[in-house]
């Protein structure tokens, strides 16, 4: 397959994994390649917790399920609606081979004396952080591995440094689950026309004319 190919055979799955294990040595490759990935500053501020501890997931997974059942219930959803999304997300984060929380380590970015660099230094750590992101995704495949990104750390920030005893320069950015699909192939998402996403400069300008 080449590489346009593989790139667009890539997929987020949200369907059942087999029951298969997936080694460790696997993951930890992945990861490795995952640090290749471009980063303002080369500071290289991800971190990928991975959590080996069925005990300490659950525990997190419920208090995070705690969280998401008020804020629903604040949104005024019905209790039918939360429970099929803490059902779904039970699913999805404790029946994953693998589950990653990736981080953003604050501490390498650049400090500046005024609020609005500061903001924008901290946008460019998370850009950074999904730049690895993506490149584990992608290299994921090549071992038949399913993957999918998910931001519900971002929800429930307190409850994840609180249960996992982060450093308190630790930013929860996202989910990564992994593991061997059950279905090997999905149909593709929709992508929008490359028309829709392309801007020319110089229209931009010549309309402001």
């Amino acid at each position: 397959m080449d590489l346009i190919d593989y790139l667009k055979n890539r997929r987020s799955y949200k369907i059942p994994f087999e029951k298969t294990t997936v080694k460790r040595e696997l993951i930890e490759e992945c990861i490795k390649v995952s640090q290749w990935a471009p980063s303002a500053h080369n500071s290289q501020p991800w971190r990928y917790i991975i959590l080996d501890d069925l005990d300490t997931r659950t525990n997190l997974i419920n208090g995070m399920n705690a969280k998401l059942r008020k804020d629903l219930e604040y949104d005024g959803k019905s209790e039918s609606f939360i429970e099929g999304k803490i059902n779904s997300t039970r699913s999805q984060f404790l029946n994953a081979p693998v589950l990653i929380l990736v981080c953003m380590d604050k501490i390498v970015l650049e400090n500046y004396s005024d609020d609005e660099r500061n903001e924008n230094e901290f946008v460019l750590g998370v850009m950074s952080v999904a730049s690895s992101i993506t490149y584990l995704l992608i290299y994921f495949q090549k071992y038949g591995l399913a993957s999918c990104w998910y931001s519900a750390p971002l929800f429930a920030k307190k409850i994840v440094i609180d249960t996992l005893n982060l450093p308190s320069s630790f930013f929860p950015l996202a989910f990564i689950t992994v593991g061997f699909p059950e279905i090997k192939e999905i149909k593709p998402p929709k992508r929008n026309f490359y028309e829709e996403i392309l801007i020319y400069a110089s229209k931009l300008v010549k309309n402001k004319k």
